[in-house]
């Protein structure tokens, strides 16, 4: 299995976040960064402690996994940990800890991070990918929330080669749907249920085939995946392994397709 190890990555504004990295054995034919789901963590100032840079959150076991498995397949892969803006402490993964007081805290851990600033630490990511392979292409793969960060990200940021959203949700609400990404995109909806339903997804195919005929914007490339939301996380009940696999290696043909120089 290869390494990876943690570094401090310094935002734009001055913000410092973790950010777990890997690189493959031989040189990398591109750079990733790769975002994570919303996950759970009890914020260091809920336990009446002082937040310190060991403290500050990393990213999730699925997310470390996964950063493993595409540098295996050649990439340089960048994790930056984008709860590290107001939640430090423990990674409780996908349960909720609503026994002791905390529930909605930890239920809803995005609600006070401005996407603007996450938009900044990913941007951190990003330059520290081509500082570190100057010569490589870099794309964005986000799921879940890291879908919906990866979609803004697209449309926000200029030095993107490709993007992948895994079941970004939000981004088929109507505020983000009627974005314009800067980079070819690839999308991956799950099937319709609570958070993503099936007409908010057909809404946002429509609305970027309309802002593609008008503005000459390039329109995702859309896949459909008869499985519940979160399909590709292994740890969660919602795992659909044949829907996984088809993902990742249609996220592969893409990257590869958009991200490696051929020689």
């Amino acid at each position: 299995m290869l390494p990876g190890q943690y570094i401090e990555l310094v935002a734009s504004d001055k913000h410092v976040l973790r950010s777990f990295v890997i690189s493959p054995h031989d040189p990398p034919r591109a750079a990733l960064v790769l975002l994570q789901e919303m996950d759970q963590r009890t914020p260091a100032w809920a336990q009446g402690r002082s937040v310190s840079s060991a403290s500050l959150p990393g990213v999730n076991r699925h997310i470390r996994d996964m950063a493993r498995q595409y540098a295996a397949q050649g990439y340089l892969v960048v994790c930056p940990s984008t709860f590290g803006r107001g939640s430090s402490g423990k990674d409780y993964g996908y349960r909720f800890d609503a026994g002791h007081g905390r529930g909605v805290r930890i239920l809803k851990p995005l609600e006070p991070l401005a996407s603007a600033a996450q938009m900044l630490d990913i941007e951190a990511a990003v330059n520290f990918a081509r500082q570190a392979s100057p010569s490589a292409r870099v794309g964005l793969v986000g799921y879940c929330w890291g879908g919906l960060l990866a979609w803004r990200a697209a449309a926000r940021l200029d030095n993107l080669q490709a993007v992948v959203c895994f079941y970004g949700g939000g981004m088929n609400a109507p505020q983000d749907r009627k974005l314009s990404a800067q980079a070819p995109v690839q999308a991956h909806f799950s099937s319709g249920d609570a958070w993503m339903t099936a007409a908010s997804v057909q809404a946002f195919a429509q609305a970027q085939l309309a802002l593609a005929a008008t503005s000459g914007a390039q329109a995702p490339e859309i896949h459909h995946y008869q499985a519940p939301y979160g399909f590709a996380h292994p740890g969660r009940k919602s795992h659909q392994p044949a829907a996984a696999g088809l993902a990742y290696e249609r996220s592969l043909e893409f990257l590869a397709r958009h991200l490696v120089i051929q020689a």
